[in-house]
């Protein structure tokens, strides 16, 4: 809810399109954070960092879909709108499985362990 607010005043301030991409900005800069905290002792680092990241993506994600829906006349509004949602999901499919896959290489593989051999 609060993001509603700053999507209005960022949109009538900036514009659309400067407001979408400082949206991304602030989603990134989310990012970097929590890449920054993530071994910290305390949850509260995290939930601090993702503040920004849930502010740019729920910024970037309204924004763009009122530029998708406004672009068209009134009767094909429902129709734009469920295109843009569906697009947005193989984009986070995407998103998903490339953090998954950057964090699995980060981490080293469990040590091996001796075979046992029954008899």
């Amino acid at each position: 809810m609060a993001v509603a607010l700053v999507v209005a005043v960022a949109l009538r301030a900036y514009g659309r399109g400067p407001a979408i991409a400082g949206a991304l900005a602030l989603a990134a800069a989310g990012l970097v954070l929590l890449a920054m905290v993530e071994g910290a002792s305390s949850y509260w680092w995290v939930a601090l960092a993702l503040i920004p990241v849930g502010l740019g993506i729920g910024m970037s994600e309204t924004l763009s879909v009122d530029a998708v829906v406004s672009a068209v006349e009134p009767q094909k509004a429902g129709a734009a709108s469920s295109i843009s949602e569906t697009a947005y999901e193989p984009g986070r499919g995407h998103g998903n499985r490339g953090a998954g896959i950057a964090r699995l290489a980060r981490v080293p593989p469990p040590p091996r362990r001796a075979r046992r051999h029954v008899s």
